[in-house]
């Protein structure tokens, strides 16, 4: 997915960092969004392995940037896909990301 630049994304994993330290303190206040990313993601994002991690926080951050260029587009304001739809994609992602870290060692 080439969405964004690389310094757009490094400030947006910041941004995801932050919102997982948040999601694993209380689930509280998060939008759908970071609730599904951190549902899909979470075996990824608990690894002990750096390179999986890193990658989980990385397509979580292009993702977000993707999906806040695609509501500024929309007007009105229109998500077209069921959350489930969006979780299972996320999902596919991340694991997209992590085989393809894994082929990288």
């Amino acid at each position: 997915m080439m969405c964004c630049n690389f310094e757009e994304v490094e400030e947006r994993e910041k941004v995801v960092k932050h919102m997982w330290d948040v999601y694993t303190r209380s689930q509280n206040g998060l939008s759908q969004f970071w609730l599904e990313a951190f549902e899909a993601g979470y075996e990824h994002l608990i690894s002990d392995v750096p390179a999986v991690k890193n990658a989980a926080v990385s397509e979580i951050a292009k993702m977000s940037l993707a999906l806040r260029s695609h509501i500024s587009h929309q007007l009105p304001l229109q998500l077209q896909s069921p959350s489930h739809v969006k979780s299972s994609k996320i999902s596919r992602k991340l694991k997209q990301a992590n085989t393809q870290s894994e082929s990288d060692h």
